[in-house]
């Protein structure tokens, strides 16, 4: 009788929590972004070209960031990601080498939950899912950063 007790609470208290677990998907591809929670702010950082690269070569290698400062409703930062690439372009095409992503200047309550990064052509992609711990909401946010075929970013 006792482990049906148990069962039957934690099936309570699961139910009534999922809603609040449930993730809010947000896709920052603009400069400023609203969302019901936040206001998104977008920064691309200038290139940094790799040195020792031959002036007779048409392939070039840079890297570069774009930064995601995720703000509430009264301009405050609640946590900044900052997605990293390295990009080889020629003129005619682009390729991401690599991608790596950061989360800093988190605010109390929140946490990273998980992070990835990855490439596709001429993409850094991340996914961040971060949690807010006092209501223990989840909130995945993805986001790229691309180089053309003539090293702009965007």
């Amino acid at each position: 009788m006792k482990k049906l007790l148990k069962y039957l609470l934690c099936l309570v208290l699961s139910i009534s929590i999922l809603p609040s677990i449930l993730p809010n998907n947000i896709y920052a591809n603009d400069d400023i972004i609203q969302d019901e929670n936040f206001n998104v702010e977008i920064e691309i950082g200038e290139p940094v070209y790799q040195k020792g690269i031959s002036t007779y070569s048409t392939t070039k290698t840079v890297s570069n960031y774009k930064k995601y400062y995720y703000k509430n409703d009264k301009g405050e930062t609640l946590w900044i990601a900052t997605l990293t690439g390295t990009f080889e372009y020629n003129g005619s095409t682009s390729k991401c080498l690599s991608a790596s992503v950061s989360v800093s200047n988190i605010s109390s309550g929140w946490q990273v939950f998980s992070k990835k990064a990855s490439t596709s052509g001429n993409q850094a992609k991340a996914s961040v899912i971060m949690r807010y711990t006092p209501a223990m909401s989840l909130y995945p946010v993805n986001f790229t950063l691309s180089c053309s075929p003539t090293g702009s970013f965007y």
